[in-house]
């Protein structure tokens, strides 16, 4: 299904439309150098070719490693992104009356934004991917104030049929739409499942806006490997475009972008990843018509 993205995406230069593995040589070449490069091509092709069940627990476990670092780098704009969660009140009145409400962690990984959730927080956690649940309830145990697990379900996020309609109180997703082709029934599940009033909280991980930065360059040159070693993630998706072509479906939206950098001390491979894969974002709320 065509999206308002893709009528507004632009083509990737010539240069980036070259077969995969030259790509992947040339990758590999600069970053191992040419003594390793045979080596190097050879563990990241095992890695796109092996199973889905083994491609799944490597996925998990990097994800599982890099949260730490991840949120180190960007913590002061999450605890500004999820502050006012601590004002929401649930429309299930068991839930109101024990002063809780529910929260539905869409792509929920391994766990990243669960310190920035209340603890008055009833979650049900939803990925895709059943290895992430490990790490999920690892990181949930080693939290000293933690949010209540309600239940953890290994489904997509367009597939929410376990969930009641209008029974959440919050959405969140965290660098989940850039796995997703189908935007308008994803925003379709959302809607159904939030109650009358409730919030929706993105953040998300784009295309640079900036057409003629280095960085949007690095992301149209990595793209077809990422897209092949990360479970199917994409970098050039232009999601601020989605979420304006459908701000008609809320009573308020609230979108800004901004950039993430790592910090000194961190290692050359976070370094890469936040600066080549994670660095341009978007965030925001958007609140559903209490009708």
């Amino acid at each position: 299904m065509k999206t308002a993205a893709d009528e507004g995406r632009p083509k990737a230069p010539f240069y980036f439309r070259f077969p995969h593995w030259i790509i992947l040589a040339v990758l590999s070449f600069v970053l191992l150098g040419p003594y390793p490069l045979y080596a190097g091509i050879l563990v990241i092709s095992v890695l796109v070719v092996c199973t889905s069940v083994l491609r799944k627990q490597c996925f998990a476990r990097i994800t599982e490693d890099f949260t730490p670092e991840y949120n180190e780098v960007c913590h002061e704009d999450k605890v500004e992104h999820f502050k006012s969660l601590a004002g929401v009140e649930s429309s299930d009145e068991g839930l109101k009356k024990m002063g809780k409400f529910r929260l539905l962690d869409l792509g929920c990984g391994a766990g990243a934004n669960l310190m920035y959730y209340p603890d008055n927080a009833v979650v049900i956690a939803v990925d895709y991917n059943p290895s992430m649940e490990t790490f999920f309830r690892a990181r949930l145990k080693r939290l000293e104030m933690e949010p209540q697990l309600e239940r953890f379900l290994v489904t997509s996020a367009l597939d929410l049929k376990d969930i009641e309609s209008g029974s959440v109180d919050v959405v969140s997703t965290c660098m989940l739409l850039n796995y997703l082709e189908d935007y308008d029934l994803f925003f379709a599940e959302v809607l159904r499942v939030l109650a009358p009033g409730g919030k929706y909280y993105f953040w998300e991980h784009v295309l640079d806006p900036n057409p003629r930065s280095l960085l949007r360059a690095s992301q149209w040159f990595l793209e077809p490997i990422v897209t092949r070693c990360a479970d199917g993630a994409h970098l050039i998706k232009e999601t601020a475009i989605e979420f304006e072509s459908r701000r008609h479906l809320f009573q308020d939206l609230s979108l800004r972008h901004f950039y993430i950098y790592p910090h000194a001390h961190m290692s050359a491979a976070t370094k890469f990843f936040v600066w080549f894969l994670q660095s341009a974002n978007i965030c925001g709320v958007a609140l559903k018509n209490m009708r």
